[in-house]
């Protein structure tokens, strides 16, 4: 691995820990906030963004484990 390829390597890793971090952050933030208001919409439309999130990843975690 070269230099680049390892400097690219962290740079991607800190950056799936902090999209990671701010992707929790406001899931706590807006699911919070959604259920004190008793909006039932927002927290539906929360939970299914998670949802399909969840999917993505589990997908892409298949495909990575089948290479």
């Amino acid at each position: 691995m070269t230099r680049d390829d390892a400097a690219l390597k962290d740079w991607c890793r800190s950056r799936i820990h902090d999209r990671y971090r701010e992707a929790y952050r406001l899931t706590l933030e807006v699911g919070l906030q959604a259920q004190e208001k008793e909006d039932l919409s927002t927290l539906a439309q929360t939970m299914d963004s998670l949802d399909s999130a969840i999917e993505v990843l589990e997908r892409a975690r298949r495909e990575l484990v089948a290479v």
